[in-house]
């Protein structure tokens, strides 16, 4: 070998070329697999997440404006408008059975007492002061999450304390006064049911965290540990600046540990305006990343080995394509004849296609192994699949039992958009007006409604567009007979408060109108009568405040009955004509029925007055005074001078000789005539 030659031989510089190739090539997969591996991973953990928060969201939103809308339904029924305590009662109670999300359902009067309530929870108790009673005054309201105040003792015990969501609407009389509030307290476990329902199944195989989260940061519903607490400040910022949209905090750090994280803000749904609920899912990073670890050990691991055999293919290579070549130069050097069979150049290319085969063959098992991971990803997200198709199913079925409500409640019920298209009509609105709910879908109102009618719907589908409510009574002519309805336009607004349409609802209210009349013609004919009665008629409350006086009122006192009513009998009569009937009254308000004469002087006339106190006594309570009181003056006139005829003596002239008129003989005319005066 000459001075000139090379340090290393071609073998090694093969080997070299060779090994590199390999390693490089090698090293490139797996770092380009790891890359698409990972992002993968990624992908389908932020996926996961995302998908979980919103159904979540979703369930809590349909769910809430369902018992939104029961409850505002509820409230138009007539039972709790004119029905007696036991008849709301077993509609209350009915309405539990039905619904055993709500721990109580209770009806008050308008000053916040309760008349009537599921189980006779509460009934005769103040609730002027709850939030929910103040809210219903103005419309419906709907509560956050509060401990249980009145009923935590009377209801069941259970394993956590109770806690409620209020829903609660106004109940209205037939002239639209304030009738009362039917509120409704819905169990947070409700709220507990729809999280496993809906997220069990995904947090087992996925180890994830679920959280719903108040307004105010405070945590509703989570892990043992951590409800009742706040978030650390700043962890649900980014969601809350685009109130839609899923934000995805790819390594944030909640409680010291790195973990992947989905917001989804509750929008309310239809009506229901929503609380401004989170929904915050979580996963630590270990949990959301474990497939894509195991297959990054399992490329290592392979790119370890092929980069091994790589190495030592390379080494068998340049050997093999070294010999030919030192053959063919000893030949050469030797001046021997080349021959070819003897060099091996084709049993090395054959060598070589072997070796080509076998890598070949260590390629497709790597990617056999990569296919099968892909398939595991792949049968986790059919499962995911089948979750959220169950899911649709359910809201599918909730969906239809609104639709049955709706098509159950004895009113017109219809919602349309801004160009007066219907989006939606209850069976009893589409059979009206010769319509399916399905046919009548898409049709403007006035192609539905005769010109007349249209016309006096137009001007309050205007008001209702421009975001203010209205109602109106109408009449039709059907068969002969004046039929009355009751017409509701309502707008219907987005979060924002853009109007996009209007709810319209229209109830016959004929039997309330006929009844109406009918009562106004009763009340004229009572006040006639009473009017022309010469005595005076009153009826006061418990209060002693004057509801009805008959005109005989302002004779004897002076005082218009139209300007009595409604003030205190001691503001309208005096203090000195009050206090000598103060203790009659209490007698009567005490359930006494009270009879008494007295002197009363008003107007600068004494009259004697022959009163006589009757209590309004309804479900064995008190709850006013009818009074009636009589001139007796010309009585007690004629009496006392009958006793004066009668103690008059007889003359001592008289030849009858006696001393008294009524043993005369003489004067027994003059005594009758005295008597019958």
């Amino acid at each position: 070998m000459g001075k000139n030659s090379p340090r290393f031989p071609l073998s090694s510089w093969l080997t070299a070329a060779v090994l590199s190739t390999a390693l490089a090539a090698v090293l490139t997969t797996v770092v380009v697999v790891e890359l698409f591996a990972r992002r993968h991973a990624e992908a389908q953990a932020e996926s996961t997440l995302r998908q979980i928060a919103w159904n979540l969201r979703d369930a809590l939103d349909h769910g809430m404006a369902q018992h939104y809308e029961q409850v505002k339904v509820l409230s138009a029924l007539d039972v709790f408008r004119t029905g007696s305590s036991a008849d709301i009662r077993r509609t209350l109670n009915h309405l539990k059975l039905s619904f055993p999300q709500y721990a109580w359902v209770g009806l008050t009067d308008s000053r916040g007492r309760v008349i009537a309530s599921s189980e006779g929870l509460l009934e005769g108790a103040d609730v002027a002061k709850r939030p929910w009673f103040g809210g219903a005054q103005q419309g419906m309201y709907v509560g956050d999450v509060h401990p249980a105040v009145l009923l935590e003792k009377l209801l069941p015990v259970q394993n956590e304390p109770w806690r409620f969501v209020d829903v609660a609407a106004p109940v209205y009389g037939a002239e639209g006064e304030l009738r009362g509030v039917l509120g409704a307290h819905l169990s947070w476990g409700w709220a507990r049911e729809v999280h496993a329902r809906l997220l069990d199944p995904a947090l087992a195989t996925a180890g994830a965290e679920v959280l719903i989260v108040a307004s105010n940061g405070k945590v509703l519903l989570g892990p043992p540990g951590l409800e009742g607490t706040d978030l650390p400040k700043g962890t649900l910022e980014a969601a809350s600046k685009e109130r839609l949209r899923i934000t995805i905090f790819k390594v944030q750090r909640l409680q010291h540990q790195r973990v992947f994280a989905a917001v989804a803000p509750t929008k309310g749904d239809g009506a229901y305006p929503g609380l401004g609920w989170q929904v915050l899912v979580r996963q630590p990073e270990a949990q959301a990343l474990a497939d894509y670890q195991a297959l990054r050990n399992d490329i290592l691991r392979v790119g370890a080995i092929v980069a091994l055999l790589s190495g030592a293919a390379a080494v068998l290579i340049a050997k093999l394509l070294a010999t030919p070549l030192r053959r063919l130069a000893r030949h050469l050097n030797n001046d021997e004849p080349v021959r070819i069979e003897r060099i091996g150049l084709f049993r090395e290319a054959r060598q070589l296609a072997e070796a080509l085969q076998r890598s070949a063959e260590r390629q497709h098992r790597l990617m056999t192994e990569l296919q099968d991971a892909n398939e595991l990803l792949e049968r986790r997200v059919a499962q995911r699949t089948q979750v959220l198709q169950e899911t649709n199913q359910q809201l599918v079925d909730a969906e239809q039992l609104v639709k049955g409500i709706a098509n159950g409640v004895p009113a017109l019920i219809g919602y349309f958009d801004r160009e007066e298209r219907c989006r939606f009509a209850n069976e009893p609105a589409a059979r009206r007006y010769g319509h399916t709910s399905e046919s009548v879908r898409g049709l403007r109102l006035q192609e539905v409604l005769d010109e007349q009618l249209y016309a006096e719907h137009a001007p309050h589908i205007r008001q209702a567009l421009v975001g203010e409510p209205s109602h109106f009574e109408t009449t039709v002519w059907r068969a002969g007979r004046q039929l009355h309805f009751k017409v509701n336009v309502v707008p219907a607004c987005d979060d924002a408060q853009v109007v996009n349409g209007f709810y319209l609802m229209t109830m016959e209210v004929t039997a309330l109108a006929e009844a109406r009349q009918a009562a106004a013609a009763s009340a004229l004919r009572l006040r006639t009568i009473a009017d022309n009665l010469p005595v005076l008629i009153a009826y006061y409350d418990r209060d002693l405040t004057v509801q009805f006086c008959n005109a005989t009122f302002k004779e004897w006192v002076g005082i218009d009955p139209a300007n009595a009513i409604g003030r205190p009998l001691r503001t309208v009569i005096g203090d000195t004509l009050f206090n000598q009937r103060r203790s009659a009254l209490q007698r009567a308000l005490a359930g006494e029925q009270v009879r008494f004469e007295m002197q009363s002087t008003a107007l600068g006339t004494t009259r004697d007055l022959d009163t006589t106190y009757v209590p309004h006594i309804e479900e064995g309570r008190v709850v006013g005074v009818y009074s009636l009181s009589s001139e007796v003056t010309a009585l007690k006139e004629g009496s006392a001078a009958w006793r004066h005829w009668r103690e008059w003596t007889c003359s001592p002239a008289c030849p009858t000789g006696v001393t008294s008129w009524n043993d005369c003989p003489r004067h027994w005319p003059v005594a009758v005539a005295v008597k019958q005066a």
